[in-house]
């Protein structure tokens, strides 16, 4: 049913009404109709519809696998989400090499800067890339790999309404791997060479 709330407050071309305790993941329809002096009311405004959402979207990492090496890596991907509306609007992403102590910025590796170090799809060089669900970047594009590298990975989501996700932890944001293409070695240490009698 419909709730029309008096105002009176404003000036003659202008008002605005701020009494209403919003609920979060609700939808809203509003619409005004103004009365005069002598009690006549005008026609009904055009409707405006809105959501109003404080829920933050989560972005999560979902391949390389958190503390896992390989020898190998091409792509970085994961997925976005923000319950209930699925209005993630956009995903940024840090990539970290702790030998180098730099943030991977599309095209070369550089000092932490809180804008530029999260690379995006506007990105130069290589960007993001977002999808419907999901998010991608190519690896293959990063310079100066070594064996034995370790990176941290660090998604972030935003969503249509502003909220940016500020949790990382125990949600499948950040994940920790090794680039590793070092063969391993065996050797035997017993027994040595020549002739035994008992092993």
């Amino acid at each position: 049913s419909e709730d029309w709330q008096e105002y009176n407050g404003g000036t003659k071309t202008a008002w605005r009404y701020s009494g209403y305790n919003l609920q979060s993941n609700m939808r809203y329809i509003v619409k005004s109709k103004a009365k005069d002096t002598a009690g006549n009311f005008g026609a009904e405004s055009v409707v405006r519809v809105y959501t109003y959402d404080t829920n933050r979207s989560t972005a999560s990492v979902v391949y390389p696998q958190n503390n896992t090496a390989y020898r190998a890596i091409n792509i970085v991907e994961g997925g976005h989400l923000d319950e209930p509306w699925n209005s993630t609007s956009s995903v940024k992403v840090t990539i970290y090499n702790e030998r180098l102590n730099r943030y991977w910025r599309g095209t070369s590796w550089e000092d932490w800067d809180g804008v530029l170090s999260w690379i995006s799809t506007s990105t130069a060089g290589t960007a993001l890339m977002v999808y419907g669900s999901t998010w991608s970047y190519n690896f293959g594009s990063v310079s100066d790999k070594q064996s034995g590298d370790r990176y941290i990975v660090v998604s972030k989501g935003y969503d249509k309404a502003g909220n940016v996700q500020e949790n990382f932890s125990g949600n499948g944001s950040s994940v920790t791997f090794v680039y590793d293409t070092t063969a391993p070695e065996s050797m035997i240490t017993y027994p040595v060479s020549g002739m035994v009698n008992s092993i």
